[in-house]
């Protein structure tokens, strides 16, 4: 990778599929975005790289160790890296970590208290799977992105609102909850959004 792409990458920002770090301090840490990048569509890691954008720098050796411990032990199945170093006009070391989508999905983190639990990709955070996500990615769901007119209204809505509920939707559209609800299982079933039942009320996200 050259000098000149990595800027550009860094340009674009955090999303779905680019996470700056500064560094890796610990190995569980990092494990849930590893998780969540090759449960959703796979991603990129800029190490060290600030997360205004700011190239910092780093020892890639030391954060090779860290990341591997962390795909390795940390994340369940493994999850596979590919490394690229790049070095910057001003002599920074950034390491590139590249992570593709997985095929054997759904892949598990474990956190400090030694849990186990799956993640996905919404925007630029990590967000733990319920149940029903989790059930999806074991089935593979494939994504459709021939939405109707009503579908792309909804997905504009998470335009603004990174967690969408029923009852937010509906308000949002001006619609009933009860077709709110269906309309985001419907979408959920089609692979684009993902469900969330892990707290009181399910919410969703762009998939």
């Amino acid at each position: 990778m050259k000098p000149t792409y990595l800027r550009q990458l860094i340009r674009e920002g955090e999303s779905q599929t680019l996470d700056f770090k500064r560094r890796i301090s610990k190995a569980y840490k990092i494990a849930k975005t590893l998780a969540a990048f090759a449960n959703t569509k796979g991603g990129r890691l800029l190490i060290g790289v600030e997360d205004n954008g700011k190239i910092s720098g780093t020892d890639p050796d030391q954060e090779m160790f860290q990341l591997q411990k962390a795909a390795d032990y940390f994340c369940k199945p493994a999850v596979c890296l590919n490394f690229t170093v790049v070095e910057d006009e001003e002599a920074h070391t950034v390491l590139v970590v590249e992570i593709s989508e997985s095929e054997n999905k759904p892949h598990y983190a474990q956190d400090k208290s030694g849990n186990w639990h799956a993640y996905v990709r919404s925007k630029d955070e990590s967000i733990q799977a319920g149940k029903t996500l989790i059930n999806s990615l074991k089935n593979g769901v494939e994504t459709a992105r021939n939405l109707s007119r009503l579908e792309k209204a909804v997905v504009s809505v998470f335009e603004d609102i990174e967690r969408v509920t029923a009852r937010l939707l509906g308000k949002s559209l001006n619609m009933s909850e009860r077709r709110a609800r269906r309309t985001l299982v419907e979408m959920t079933q089609k692979g684009v959004l993902h469900s969330h039942d892990f707290e009181k009320e399910i919410f969703y996200t762009l998939a």
